[in-house]
């Protein structure tokens, strides 16, 4: 698809899946849509890895009649993505090998975007992305929400709606101690005072974080700290430390606050919190189950459901055929990373 607008008046987003994840995609593009207020020209860039062509079709029917909606599919192939996929690898978490595309972006983007919002897949909008868009940069690289699990010190057990994360077995306290002391001892400074930042979603300077080689130096940290619990986001706060701006907590209402809340661990004051739970502007399904999963809870679950509303996935839900059946392409992946990681123990022994 192409669009008839300037780069000059281009909101721009960036997002990355892979084929399992179409479904997630489809509601976030959905409610990106519907939450857009203005005629102002919006493309959405997409890195597909290995997403069909059924997928594309129907996601890219989602933005069919809209003239100020531009949906435009980036190639992530060759060298970048056997980056990408070895960075996957040598990772403790199971996070798919797209989820690590936000660091490379820069390579994938047009030359003339010069600013971009960066979202994970598993969030929807509740208001205009525009507005994200254009929330003043104020000298940063890098615009992110403080990370409350870090904020809080909270335990992993303690701060999810529904299970926590399976490789979240420290206290987050712990971890960010833990990651200055081998940041440190890399080479790398990073200081156990300043704030880490959760890196699904990030207004990115685009200009400056080429000009600062932003995405060589993030991938040169997570080859000098091997097996970082969260390798995007830490290596992000390593390289960026001081260079991030902080972002209103409501453009990234993750699940693990309601845990927190309920706990009396909470990160903000109780009217802040209160008026974050209650109203976000763009909501984190960051614990299981997820609204695409049997058993969901979560009190948005129902307006992720209604963002496919319109779309040629409108009619999906959640049944133990789907479920099982999603199963296989991350059973498969992970048995391959395991798989990787054993052989590559192996080959250094």
């Amino acid at each position: 698809m192409t669009s008839d607008f300037g780069p000059d008046d281009e909101c721009a987003v960036f997002i990355s899946f892979d084929n399992p994840f179409s479904l997630a995609a489809a509601a976030l593009i959905g409610s990106i849509v519907k939450r857009k207020q203005t005629t102002r020209a919006l493309t959405i860039y997409m890195a597909g890895i290995d997403v069909t062509r059924r997928n594309r079709v129907r996601i890219e029917a989602i933005a069919a009649g809209r003239k100020d909606v531009n949906l435009h599919w980036l190639s992530l192939d060759g060298a970048l993505r056997r980056h990408l996929q070895e960075l996957y690898t040598r990772a403790k978490t199971f996070y798919p090998p797209a989820a690590y595309s936000r660091l490379v972006m820069d390579s994938l983007l047009p030359a003339h975007v010069s600013r971009i919002v960066y979202l994970d897949v598993d969030t929807i909008l509740r208001r205009d992305v525009c507005d994200l868009y254009d929330t003043p940069m104020d000298g940063n690289v890098m615009l992110a929400a403080i990370d409350p699990l870090v904020a809080a010190s909270g335990s992993a057990a303690l701060c999810g709606v529904g299970e926590a994360p399976g490789n979240a077995t420290m206290r987050y306290g712990e971890h960010l101690s833990a990651l200055v002391a081998r940041a440190n001892t890399a080479g790398l400074s990073f200081a156990g005072d300043q704030d880490y930042y959760q890196s699904g979603v990030l207004v990115i300077d685009v200009t400056a974080y080429r000009n600062h080689r932003c995405a060589e130096r993030m991938l040169e940290a997570t080859g000098r700290i091997r097996d970082l619990p969260f390798p995007d986001q830490d290596a992000l706060n390593i390289v960026l430390a001081g260079r991030i701006g902080t972002l209103d907590p409501r453009w990234n209402m993750v699940a693990t606050l309601y845990g927190l809340f309920e706990t009396g661990r909470s990160p903000l004051p109780a009217d802040s919190m209160n008026a974050l739970l209650s109203d976000p502007w763009l909501v984190h399904f960051t614990s299981r189950p997820k609204p695409w999963h049997l058993g969901c809870t979560h009190p948005f679950a129902s307006e992720w459901h209604a963002a496919l509303h319109g779309t040629a996935f409108q009619d999906w839900t959640p049944n133990r055929l789907n479920q099982s059946l999603a199963r296989i392409p991350r059973g498969l992946r992970v048995a391959r990373k395991l798989l990787a990681r054993r052989l590559g123990a192996g080959g250094h022994a």
